[in-house]
C-alpha cells in the first residue's frame, strides 16, 4: 500500500470485490507518524509515496473504505528488523551505491541467510508493542 497514492480508493475497490464476510489481508510498513501529516518521506525505494502507516491511520482508512471490522498488529520487532536489514536493507543500499556489487549478492546471501532466517523465526511469535510492519485483517 505504500506504493499507492490513492490508497483509500484501492482499499474501497478491494472491499467491493470481496464477497460478504470476505477478509482482506495486508502487510505494509509501519511508521510512528501519520503519513497524512508528513510531506516528505525517506524510503530508499524510489516508488514509495509514503514510508508506511501509523496504526491509527491504516485502521481509519480501512473503515473509510467500508470494512466493518479491522484488526491490526505490529510485525518486525527487534529481531525481525535485524533480519530485514540483513536481507533487504543492506543489499539494496549497497547496490544503490555501486551496481556491480550485484555479482557478490549470492555469496552475501549464502553467508547471511542462516542468521537472518533464525532472527525472523525468533520474531514471529512475539506480540510487539511497536514494529517495522503492520499486519491488517479487514472484514467486509
Amino acid at each position: 500500500m505504500e506504493h499507492i497514492e490513492d490508497d483509500v480508493r484501492v482499499m474501497s475497490n478491494l472491499h467491493r470485490s470481496l464477497v460478504k464476510g470476505g477478509i482482506l489481508f495486508i502487510h505494509t510498513p509501519a511508521q510512528k507518524f501519520d503519513s497524512r501529516t508528513v510531506e516528505e518521506h525517506h524510503s530508499f525505494v524510489g516508488e514509495h509515496v509514503r514510508d508506511g502507516y501509523h496504526i491509527d491511520e491504516l485502521r481509519e482508512k480501512l473503515y473509510e473504505a467500508g470494512f466493518r471490522r479491522v484488526e491490526l498488529r505490529f510485525t518486525y520487532g527487534r529481531w525481525g528488523m535485524l533480519s530485514w536489514w540483513l536481507m533487504q536493507g543492506i543489499p539494496f543500499r549497497m547496490l544503490q551505491r555501486f551496481k556491480p556489487l550485484v555479482v557478490l549478492l549470492p555469496l552475501y546471501y549464502l553467508l547471511v541467510f542462516p542468521f537472518a532466517n533464525r532472527f525472523m523465526v525468533a520474531d514471529l511469535p512475539l506480540d510487539h508493542l511497536e514494529g517495522g510492519g503492520l499486519l491488517a485483517w479487514a472484514w467486509k
